[in-house]
């Protein structure tokens, strides 16, 4: 009887472990779908794979996943679409254990900077800025 109340304890503690990491995991879904920041996520190839509203909003789309399958090139100016592949490249290179690029005013009609990390080994982590000035900190596009 003691052997069946150890398995059963052991099972109820493995339930609950894999309940609070699956409340975890939505925790963490719903924080980046409900945030005010415009954030997406893109594969390696620069397309879109998930976005929140915001990101979608900033961009003059109605919803979320209208950006999926996009790129992350569609939203450079012309101007900025070199600086756009030479960022990605620069963090595709580097050694850094989490590589960060911002390409500013890349936005075709903004001063926007478009913040992208790379999150090893599988995607991209895409931001969107806007610099208030020299002396004041960034806000989030809005």
């Amino acid at each position: 009887v003691s052997k069946i109340v150890s398995i059963a304890a052991l099972a109820r503690q493995k339930h609950d472990r894999t309940e609070t990491e699956n409340t975890t995991r939505l925790d963490y879904e719903q924080l980046f779908l409900q945030s005010s920041m415009p954030m997406a996520v893109a594969a390696l190839d620069g397309k879109f794979t998930a976005s929140n509203d915001r990101f979608a909003h900033v961009l003059g789309l109605r919803e979320a996943s209208a950006v999926v399958g996009r790129s992350v090139f569609d939203l450079a100016s012309p101007q900025h679409l070199q600086h756009v592949f030479s960022c990605i490249g620069s963090l595709l290179r580097s050694s850094e254990p989490v590589p960060r690029g911002e390409v500013h005013g890349a936005l075709a009609d903004t001063a926007r900077v478009i913040a992208i990390t790379l999150l090893r080994p599988a995607c991209f982590a895409v931001a969107l800025i806007e610099p208030v000035g020299v002396d004041q900190p960034r806000r989030v596009v809005g």
